[in-house]
């Protein structure tokens, strides 16, 4: 009724914002349809210069989308951040909308924003299976893409980090990925670092099992994959770690830590255990930033009796050391309430 009386189409909002951007949006295919009929501007563009076929990419909408398609309108078209309707498609995960822009033939599939991350580089980090399967069959995808602004984070990084299994095996299976890239800006994080540290076994064997990955990376803040899994309590990858043979099971981080002294401080029983069993991990080292505080110490002061048990029964620990300002184990857990622990410390 509004369009046969005249109303501008093309009205637009202080955004810029058109009708067809609003419907396109908001995914009303019929209205879509009404306004290209009265002669909507498919190609405008709102102050961020997103294009109806933006919107309705972003948001999944692939009926829009190939409705626009078929205008003949620019299909590859960037907003103020570099990014196309088929960025935001890949993204967000609208594997029919990729599908349906990768077909028209005229979209750039490896088109890089203003920080420097592509379409692959999105959907990987956000687990979209299906979008990264049409990507890489493109042919026109570089699966090593870093990130800007000296991250160099790649989409098997993400993958790994993030622990999306399926996605690291597409990556692996084009066997052009760097399987040991680094995060930079000092940091030196490979895909193998975090799949140990978020305790992504299968992805850790996988990217293992290629031999092209450094078993004992260490990290800007001397951290390597056997510290954090140690630290995270993730058990099967310390023992695949340790099987190595090739780990330094008394790495001290920045700070003076050891793998051994955060699962005793957290009361992962069972990794205090493998590394006691190993015969390599120092079972009295103490904290390297002037604070001298031991795995034992820690133990007490957190109530975790069966790992105090556990360290004296090495005898290998100094059950008197002391803390930077004083403090020993016994005093630690009487401060802290646990009778237990001060009745095994007396008794000594």
């Amino acid at each position: 009724m509004l369009i046969a009386s005249g109303e501008d189409v093309n009205a637009s909002a202080d955004n810029r914002r058109t009708p067809l951007m609003a419907a396109s949006e908001n995914g009303h295919l019929e209205v879509a349809e009404a306004l290209l009929a009265a002669g909507a501007d498919c190609q405008a563009a709102d102050k961020d210069r997103l294009t109806p076929l933006h919107l309705a990419a972003r948001n999944g909408h692939s009926p829009i989308v190939e409705l626009l398609i078929a205008t003949g309108m620019a299909v590859d078209s960037i907003n103020l951040d570099i990014r196309t309707p088929l960025w935001y498609a890949s993204e967000h995960g609208h594997e029919a909308v990729v599908q349906l822009l990768l077909a028209t033939g005229k979209v750039d599939a490896d088109i890089r924003d203003r920080w420097a991350e592509s379409p692959l580089w999105w959907a990987a980090r956000n687990g979209h299976e299906g979008v990264v399967k049409l990507l890489l069959a493109s042919d026109m995808v570089d699966v090593n893409a870093r990130s800007g602004g000296g991250l160099d984070l790649t989409p098997l990084w993400w993958a790994a980090r993030e622990g999306h299994e399926s996605i690291v095996d597409l990556l692996l299976a084009t066997e052009a990925v760097d399987v040991d890239a680094r995060m930079g800006h000092g940091s030196n994080e490979s895909p193998l670092f975090w799949a140990a540290r978020n305790g992504h076994e299968g992805i850790f064997r996988k990217l293992m099992a290629t031999g092209k990955v450094e078993i004992d990376v260490r990290s800007g803040e001397n951290r390597t994959p056997l510290w954090w899994a140690c630290t995270n309590g993730h058990e099967s990858i310390v023992k695949l770690l340790l099987a190595t043979q090739k780990v330094d099971v008394n790495i001290y981080d920045q700070w003076g830590e050891t793998p051994l002294w955060w699962p005793a401080r957290e009361g992962h029983e069972s990794i205090v255990e493998i590394l006691l069993a190993s015969g390599l991990a120092d079972a009295d080292a103490k904290s390297g930033n002037g604070t001298g505080e031991t795995p034992l110490w820690w133990a007490a002061r957190n109530g975790h009796e069966s790992i105090v048990k556990r360290l004296l029964a090495t005898g290998k620990v100094d059950p008197a050391s002391t803390s930077g300002d004083g403090l020993t184990p016994l005093r630690v857990a009487a401060q802290n309430g646990h009778e237990a622990i001060v009745n095994i410390l007396c008794t000594i």
